[in-house]
């Protein structure tokens, strides 16, 4: 399915592996960074290495199996990246300050 004249996945091959596979991936990458916005960006992300590297797609599993690796390994990054303890640290913040509130 890749393009002969570029290094890419034909775009209606990509539609197809999306609409397939896009909504199973998305609840799998939530339940590792339990943030639907994060999620949905990693799952962009997700799709287009998935886009940039299918000729490395060796058919050793299954393309589904493939693609989730991918967003697994995303989501896994994404946990230890700086964006997400800013994220994380910001939220901690605003609970404690939501408490303190509520306490008066």
């Amino acid at each position: 399915m890749l393009n002969s004249k570029k290094d890419f996945v034909d775009e209606q091959f990509l539609r197809e592996i999306m609409e397939l596979h896009g909504t199973a991936l998305l609840k799998l990458v939530y339940s590792y960074v339990k943030n639907w916005s994060s999620a949905e960006d990693i799952v962009q992300e997700t799709f287009i290495t998935f886009s940039q590297k299918y000729d490395q797609f060796e058919g050793k599993s299954t393309l589904k199996t493939w693609l989730f690796q991918i967003g697994v390994n995303k989501s896994k990054d994404f946990l230890r990246s700086p964006k997400n303890k800013l994220y994380q640290f910001t939220l901690g913040k605003i609970s404690a300050f939501s408490k303190e509130k509520g306490a008066e």
